[in-house]
């Protein structure tokens, strides 16, 4: 009798492959999005992981957007770059060569508004995540002189200025920052002499977020109705009008 060991169909060195695999992947519909109380939750799936390192990296979202003026992704180096959260979870009790699912949660960032990259390394893998707590947005509209904005959090609230730097609202536009105000929350950005589209960053206390704005032009027209009598057109003398705008 053929033993399933002895079987000459199976290829033993590709299921030996198989068997000693090492997992540690994020899953596809994890959360990247997190309101500041909101606790950061992450899943899994892990396979030949005795144990797992999980690190946490916060980034000035100020600072970076000023200076790379793009969205933050994974493949930013992290060489030179201390970690504000470090854990350890132990997985060595579990069976070896079985794909299991963990969830892992970080208490730690309760509370918090900013951007966070969370580094997994367990048995020569690694993988990342960007997680971002909190969130800016931007209404606008055109006036007489010109654009008046406000910048709005996560609970859709009007953010207002401060009087210490780290309290600081406002936009960075072509370099220069427009100051949010104290009371109202208005920030006022004039025309220019040309319609400019660029990044703008919205900045409130000590988080940012990059975002669109396109800088109008001014112009200028005017539309009206005239009535006027034909018999008053007559050469070298004057007429009247009536002019309703």
């Amino acid at each position: 009798m053929t033993s399933f060991k002895d079987h000459p169909r199976i290829n033993h060195q590709y299921f030996k492959q198989i068997s000693d695999e090492v997992n540690l992947t994020f899953l596809a519909d994890n959360q990247d999005k997190f309101k500041p109380d909101e606790l950061v939750s992450l899943r899994l799936d892990i396979k030949n992981v005795g144990k797992v390192h999980a690190r946490i990296f916060e980034f000035n979202t100020e600072t970076y957007y000023r200076k790379n003026m793009k969205t933050f992704d994974t493949t930013i180096d992290l060489d030179g770059l201390e970690s504000t959260v470090n854990k350890t979870f132990d997985y060595s009790s579990l069976p070896a060569n079985v794909m299991v699912r963990k969830t892992f949660e970080f208490p730690e960032l309760n509370g918090k508004v900013g951007l966070f990259i969370v580094e997994f390394v367990g048995n020569g893998r690694s993988a990342r995540a960007v997680i971002k707590k909190g969130s800016l947005s931007l209404i606008f509209r055109s006036t007489v002189a010109g654009h008046l904005l406000y910048i709005l959090d996560d609970k859709k609230e009007i953010c207002k200025g401060g009087d210490a730097q780290d309290d600081k609202t406002g936009v960075f536009f072509e370099k220069k920052f427009y100051d949010a105000d104290k009371e109202k929350g208005t920030i006022f950005i004039p025309y220019g002499k040309s319609q400019v589209a660029d990044k703008i960053i919205m900045k409130h206390g000590t988080f940012a977020q990059m975002g669109e704005f396109t800088r109008k032009t001014e112009e200028y027209s005017f539309n009206c109705t005239f009535f006027l009598n034909g018999e008053q057109i007559l050469v070298g003398n004057s007429a009247q009008i009536i002019i309703r705008p």
